[in-house]
């Protein structure tokens, strides 16, 4: 996916219809070594031994070696490497690594995140296509923060859908991780904010009145249960267009750089 600037107002599909599928972890296997050293001394030993054991070794013990294996790499330089062959030029080894980083789920996305917006498109696009939607909801918040600051229309609007997926997981979380956001970045996200929070609000009410309305009528409890997963749609809806709009806004209003030099920025 190639990434772009805003640059008009034409509003694309909206958010939350498309689906993203979770993944499960799955261990990566590599080629071990095993050390001789040991098990040649072990056979010289049992041969020169009177009783038949090797020297020093209690009698009756069954033991032996163990052999050593080479240490194998760790998940974030697993992780690390994958990411730089996402940037190869082999289309084959490309899908190859895009797919192992898939397959590791949350057990990568820690260390994926933080290439959501890596200067290489590429790169960049296969990270996210590769992160899905983490279970764990505090890699769901840094994922959907890391997608919203991209600022490029497509990326905010998988960031709102990994919050609204489940949004009473995330809303605190967000809320505070976000409370001290700076220039752009507090631009884009302050409307996600206020729409998380509504939506909470919102909530609190539905679930303050459902058990009350359903013992009275099972068709009015299904109706309004269906209203509060509408409002969820609602509000992703209106985070992404308030981010969206406000992003737009930043933008034309942005002073023109100077012949002292370019403006100062405001996105870290």
């Amino acid at each position: 996916m190639v990434r772009r600037d805003v640059q008009t107002r034409s509003k694309p599909d909206p958010p939350l219809n498309r689906g993203l599928q979770s993944t499960t972890p799955f261990p990566t296997r590599f080629n071990t070594k095993v050390s001789w050293g040991p098990r040649l001394a072990f056979v010289v030993a049992s041969v020169l031994a009177p009783s038949g054991m090797a020297e020093g070794e209690p009698r009756g013990s069954t033991s032996r070696p163990a052999s050593q294996p080479t240490s194998q790499p760790s998940t974030r330089e697993r992780v690390e490497e994958l990411v730089r062959m996402l940037g190869a030029r082999a289309f084959q080894t490309r899908e190859a690594a895009q797919r192992e980083l898939k397959e590791l789920g949350d057990e990568a996305a820690v260390y994926l995140i933080p290439f959501v917006s890596d200067p290489n498109n590429e790169i960049a696009s296969r990270v996210t296509a590769a992160l899905a939607t983490p279970r764990d909801p505090a890699l769901r918040v840094e994922l959907a923060i890391r997608l919203l600051t991209t600022t490029d229309p497509d990326w905010m609007e998988r960031g709102v859908y990994v919050l609204f997926s489940s949004p009473g997981d995330v809303c605190d979380l967000f809320v505070e991780r976000t409370r001290k956001a700076k220039g752009l970045s507090r631009v884009v996200l302050e409307p996600v904010r206020e729409q998380l929070l509504e939506w909470k609000r919102m909530d609190e009410v539905f679930q303050r009145n459902y058990e009350r309305i359903r013992l009275k009528s099972e068709e009015k409890a299904e109706a309004l249960r269906k209203s509060n997963e509408d409002s969820r749609l609602y509000h992703a809806e209106a985070a992404y267009w308030g981010a969206h709009d406000a992003l737009l806004d930043e933008q034309e209003n942005r002073p023109e750089p100077t012949a002292s030099g370019p403006a100062d920025e405001t996105r870290r």
